[in-house]
């Protein structure tokens, strides 16, 4: 057996290393240990170099490009080469509450600790695909394909979430049909710290008892749910997302994941590859000559 262990390692060591082929691969994207926040900030600082020169957050490598990060040389390539189209990786977390939307390795609350996840974080970079408050429960979807995860949360395409929540006291028809049509809420824009006073879409809400509603959104702004029932005089108790586009926390228990099935996988791709051509910039239009 022994002989045989060193022969498969002696034949891994001689493969050679695998190769990004991509147009352009985000400098921030290059450090699968790193949470992205972590990453953002080593960029930011200057703590990362590609070919010698400080890199910039928004700067794209390619292959051959060596990238350091405090003087260490990263293998990036073989972690940018492994999310090709066929190598996406899905997930589905059962979050409970307490537990916060980040992969932040300073939070013991973050998603990088919850035992469910911890393999999965040991075999290479995941985040989620948005954001779930600490004290929500519920579906959280996610990946470690960046463009993934923003075809998925984009304006023009997003895919509509689920949620069951319940107040503090009855509803009654009159409030469930305005956040059915839209209220003014205000919401703080995270990085600039900003408020904005903007009305929400029109949503469909539907009664599941006098004091729980179901909610589909199309939109998912800061703490949406919560402002919009302080809109109409009403407190929220508990918050749950029950699915996300065509996935569903039904049979997945509270605090464990899953991968996609085969089938959740082809829906949650062909979204994707439609986002992507639907955003891709059109042509632009040739000049008639004058005669």
């Amino acid at each position: 057996m022994l002989p045989l262990l060193l022969l498969i390692s002696a034949v891994r060591a001689m493969a050679p290393p695998r190769k990004y082929a991509g147009p352009g691969f985000r400098v921030v994207r290059c450090f699968p240990k790193l949470s992205r926040r972590d990453a953002d900030k080593a960029v930011c600082d200057g703590r990362v170099m590609v070919n010698g020169c400080v890199a910039k957050p928004a700067l794209r490598v390619k292959s051959g490009d060596v990238v350091t990060l405090d003087g260490r040389k990263q293998d990036w390539e073989a972690f940018a080469a492994s999310l090709d189209e066929n190598a996406r990786r899905f997930l589905v977390y059962n979050k409970p509450v307490g537990v916060t939307c980040t992969t932040d390795n300073n939070d013991r609350r973050s998603l990088r600790f919850q035992p469910a996840l911890k393999r999965y974080f040991s075999a290479g970079r995941v985040f989620p695909v948005g954001r779930l408050d600490a004290d929500s429960e519920g579906l959280v979807l996610l990946t470690d394909d960046g463009k993934c995860a923003d075809a998925l949360l984009q304006p023009k395409s997003k895919v509509a979430k689920t949620y069951v929540v319940e107040f503090e006291r009855d509803v009654d028809d009159g409030d469930v049909t305005r956040l059915a049509d839209g209220v003014e809420i205000e919401t703080p824009q995270q990085r600039s710290g900003a408020t904005t006073t903007q009305r929400t879409r029109p949503c469909e809400v539907s009664r599941e008892g006098d004091r729980r509603l179901r909610f589909v959104l199309a939109e998912g702004r800061n703490r949406q749910l919560r402002r919009m029932a302080e809109a109409v005089g009403h407190a929220v108790v508990r918050l749950e997302r029950v699915a996300f586009g065509p996935l569903a926390v039904d049979g997945l228990e509270r605090g464990a994941a899953r991968e996609l099935t085969a089938s959740e996988r082809a829906e949650v791709v062909a979204h994707v590859d439609a986002a992507a051509s639907s955003s891709s910039p059109a042509r632009p239009r040739r000049r008639r000559r004058s005669r």
